[in-house]
């Protein structure tokens, strides 16, 4: 298949490059960062924002929705597309691809996120900071295939992304939910306890055995989601795998604790085993549901934050936990808080699986689409 290169089919620029810190505001144009752009979508949570003055003066960065924005240092050539719902923006540290009539942005985000990755691993420059720039990007092959053709694979990917989307929208709004029940219910429970009074702090130990288990590192928390991980032999488990893990606890990295890498544990598997440097918050005198959502609030990050020790690798012990106050609705309100959450968690946990299998599904699907080896007519 003969290809074309990016820069005759599009127009490509760059994010602004410059010290923001003192231009960000707390209302005002969202200004997209690299962090923001995750492979086929974009992740507005920390978004910062900017005048609508100094937005006037970025006009070579103004993003329009349809373009294409790719990280150039960081995970260099992560890709992802401006969607409508963000009619205004700006940016920086990014390179943004304004596809011509020829090119379908959806169908471009894909293949930077699969197919040219091997040309842009090969033109990053940097030594310990790698960078992606503009002029390697107008070098990216695009093979020609027609509008129509490109669009008939945008829409079979996209029909799988739409579905992730759906179930992450579905966490999301559950989490939500979790964070505002709680706030009204605390508003009139009783004081503070501290959280050992109600729950467990990595107390189940286990110890190397044969067979099988399901190893959760750190790596593995993001924040407020886990995805189970497969089963690896204990032969090949690392000395970390220390801690048991049961149905309904909340995990909490111990490391850097400002990053809010947490997650509920929902319908777990009977050989979950943490790393030793997550900290297993079991309940025994609350609901899964309560620990969780007096574990996801902003006062509880703040406390880990103050008590965590080194300045390069911050981190926390698991034991520190137990002293950490939280609010204890109690009575009637856990009751009624966990009547309505905890089903819902169960949910998310289905969701989120169904976001595993969709994920896959394209993963594999996307490189074949993307060489020819399978036609859009075979999987319509």
């Amino acid at each position: 298949m003969s290809e074309r290169l990016l820069g005759d089919l599009a127009e490509l620029t760059v994010g602004h490059v410059g010290s923001m810190a003192s231009e960000y505001v707390e209302e005002g144009i969202p200004f997209l960062r690299s962090l923001n752009v995750q492979p086929f979508r974009l992740d507005l949570s920390g978004v910062k924002y900017i005048s609508p003055e100094f937005h006037a003066k970025l006009q070579k960065s103004e993003l329009s929705p349809g373009d294409v924005v790719v990280v150039r240092t960081g995970v260099p050539g992560t890709a992802a597309v401006v969607p409508k719902d963000l009619p205004v923006a700006n940016c920086s540290d990014v390179v943004i691809v304004r596809p011509g009539p020829e090119l379908d942005s959806r169908y471009l985000s894909y293949l930077i996120n699969s197919a040219a990755r091997g040309y842009i691993d090969s033109r990053v420059v940097g030594a310990v900071q790698q960078h992606f720039n503009v002029g390697a990007a107008r070098g990216i092959p695009i093979p020609a295939a027609s509008l129509d053709e490109q669009r008939r694979v945008a829409a079979v990917l996209g029909a799988l992304d739409d579905l992730i989307e759906t179930n992450r929208q579905f966490a999301q709004q559950v989490r939500d939910l979790s964070s505002t029940l709680y706030a009204k219910f605390a508003g009139s429970a009783r004081s503070n306890v501290p959280l050992g009074q109600v729950a467990s702090v990595s107390d189940r130990k286990i110890r190397p055995g044969k067979g099988s288990l399901r190893y959760i590192d750190i790596a593995a928390l993001g924040d407020g989601y886990l995805e189970f991980p497969q089963p690896i032999d204990w032969d090949d488990a690392p000395s970390r795998a220390r801690v048991g893990v049961e149905d309904g606890s909340t995990l909490w990295s111990t490391v850097r604790p400002n990053r809010r890498a947490h997650a509920l544990v929902v319908d777990a598997p009977g050989d979950l085993v943490a790393s030793t440097g997550i900290a297993v918050l079991t309940p025994r005198g609350i609901g899964p549901g309560e620990l969780f959502a007096a574990c996801d609030r902003d006062e509880f990050v703040d406390q880990l934050v103050a008590m965590a020790d080194g300045s390069a690798y911050p981190a926390v012990r698991p034991t520190a936990f137990r002293d950490i106050p939280i609010r204890h609705l109690g009575g009637l309100a856990s009751e009624a808080f966990e009547r309505v959450m905890w089903p819902l968690w169960r949910d998310v946990h289905a969701a989120v699986e169904e976001v595993s299998r969709l994920t896959r599904a394209r993963d594999e699907l996307l490189p074949l689409l993307m060489s020819g080896k399978v036609r859009t007519r075979e999987v319509a």
